[in-house]
């Protein structure tokens, strides 16, 4: 039987050409919880205990599938977003830092009893994250994919947040909403010819759908969103974006166009309509 510390070595061997080894650890740790239910300081008291056969195997299969520059995050099929372990599969983006960094912004305006919507919904870690702030929250989840939809409402019953989750195109949205106080998206916004310049393990295996736009139509999603806000949210109802750092000038123009307020750029860019 292989100990902790060969385990290790294997990793930091056999993806040391692939990745750094900051990177590296942070895989060692995230296997290592996922498969023994062990921290990172678990890891180094532990470098002399043996490992039973099948987690062996289950680290050489982690192992190759990074080598393919495999997410780590599909292999392990879950990740950690805002305290809450969210299960993602291929199909579904992967839960970004920046993203987390949306939600702690929404949260500091959110309050009991909102409406809020999430558009573009995904994992629905977004609108789970929100709804894990306060239970009187009434949050909803809309993506146009079906696969999406359902790994949301899994995490949904996993983490007990009673969110809704619904199948709708906000290219194309159905006209039966109730008003909302919030409004949140990450939309696709990456360009298509911004591709060329990205990771193998973002573009062979996370969805198009879910990243790229149109070179001629980059803000193809952030005009939607906001005409739908215009007509959907409720008076001094906020919406909030995360949006491509080249395009922040761009994005704040399109929003004044259409009558938006107080607009506002933090890295996201948050919107006041009314």
């Amino acid at each position: 039987m292989e100990t902790c510390e060969n385990i290790c070595w294997q990793y930091k061997n056999d993806l040391k050409h692939l990745y750094s080894l900051k990177e590296i650890d942070e895989f060692i740790r995230m296997a290592f919880l996922k498969l023994s239910d062990w921290n990172r300081i678990d890891v180094s008291l532990n470098k002399k205990t043996k490992i039973n056969k099948d987690a062996v195997l289950a680290h050489k299969n982690i192992i190759n599938r990074l080598s393919n520059y495999e997410p780590i995050q599909y292999i392990l099929q879950e990740t950690n977003f805002y305290n809450l372990v969210i299960n993602v599969k291929e199909g579904v983006l992967i839960p970004r830092p920046e993203t987390e960094e949306l939600v702690h912004w929404v949260l500091d305006f959110v309050k009991d009893n909102d409406h809020v919507l999430d558009v573009g919904t995904g994992s629905g870690c977004i609108a789970l994250a929100v709804k894990s702030f306060s239970a009187s929250i009434n949050v909803t989840g809309l993506d146009n994919s079906s696969n999406a939809i359902s790994i949301a409402q899994q995490n949904s019953r996993n983490l007990n947040l009673d969110v809704s989750f619904e199948i709708d195109d906000i290219l194309a949205p159905r006209s039966h909403y109730k008003s909302w106080d919030i409004i949140i998206s990450n939309p696709p916004y990456i360009p298509f010819s911004d591709k060329k310049s990205m990771h193998d393990n973002v573009l062979n295996f996370e969805p198009d759908n879910a990243l790229f736009v149109s070179d001629d139509e980059p803000l193809i999603f952030y005009n939607a969103v906001a005409k739908f806000a215009l007509k959907q949210l409720n008076d001094g109802g906020l919406i909030f974006f995360e949006i491509h750092e080249k395009k922040s000038d761009e994005t704040l123009e399109l929003l004044a166009s259409l009558g938006s307020k107080k607009l506002k750029l933090k890295r996201i860019c948050k919107v006041k309509i009314g």
